[in-house]
């Protein structure tokens, strides 16, 4: 009977809608970002110029908290300086500025 209690509860429930287009737009809009895109494991790569004094680990914890409220599964963010994105290359090629782990973000 329990059983049948809970998955009745879980059927009831409203599903979640995920919307990693609109996660990666708000990104997009913020000046200095060149572009943005999300992959199918939870990665988010902001793409942005490299600065001498910009603190990239607190921007990517910013990002974190701007695509929480699209609940796009962003689970990591990662800033990576657009000069260093040759064609062809893979992501592990890209030269990272900062990161942030969207889970260990309050």
């Amino acid at each position: 009977m329990k059983k049948l209690v809970v998955m009745a509860l879980c059927l009831m429930s409203s599903p979640a809608w995920a919307d990693p287009q609109s996660a990666v737009a708000a990104v997009r809009a913020i000046p200095g970002v060149e572009t943005a895109s999300e992959d199918a494991a939870g990665n988010l790569f902001v793409f942005v110029k490299n600065s001498p004094n910009g603190q990239w680990n607190r921007a990517a914890a910013g990002f974190c908290k701007l695509v929480r409220p699209h609940e796009a599964r962003i689970f990591l963010v990662k800033i990576i300086d657009r000069d260093t994105v040759k064609p062809k290359s893979k992501p592990t090629e890209w030269g990272m500025l900062g990161a942030a782990n969207c889970g260990m973000v309050p």
